[in-house]
């Protein structure tokens, strides 16, 4: 308290968003990678998080497209080039690795869940 009597508060952001009523969504720093599984039995897209966090479970994606929609979703400055897709593979490779800080609803979006 000053001399006046005026009490000095300091607040940080997550602070004033917790005093206005908002939540406030915790950010993951996550390395994000997507292998593309290729067997006898199938083809899909699989999205892995790895981070210091709870494990989140792998997602998979059944085509491309519903791939490049979910990761659009969050980061819509990927562009195709930026996925590493080999038409005659024919083993689990690789697809894109990328280091991340998300939110909760980020994660969402993806489909990671704990």
């Amino acid at each position: 308290m000053s001399q006046s009597g005026v009490i000095y508060v300091t607040v940080s952001c997550a602070g004033a968003a917790m005093l206005a009523g908002m939540s406030v969504s915790a950010r993951h720093s996550l390395r994000l990678v997507v292998q593309h599984i290729q067997d006898r039995q199938r083809s899909c897209f699989r999205l892995v998080s790895y981070g210091d966090g709870p494990a989140l479970r792998p997602v998979e994606f059944p085509s491309l497209e519903m791939l490049r929609k979910a990761l659009a979703s969050v980061f819509p400055e990927l562009s195709e080039a930026t996925l590493s897709i080999k038409n005659d593979a024919r083993e689990t490779y690789i697809v894109l690795t990328r280091d991340a800080e998300l939110d909760d609803r980020e994660l969402a979006l993806l489909g990671l869940r704990r």
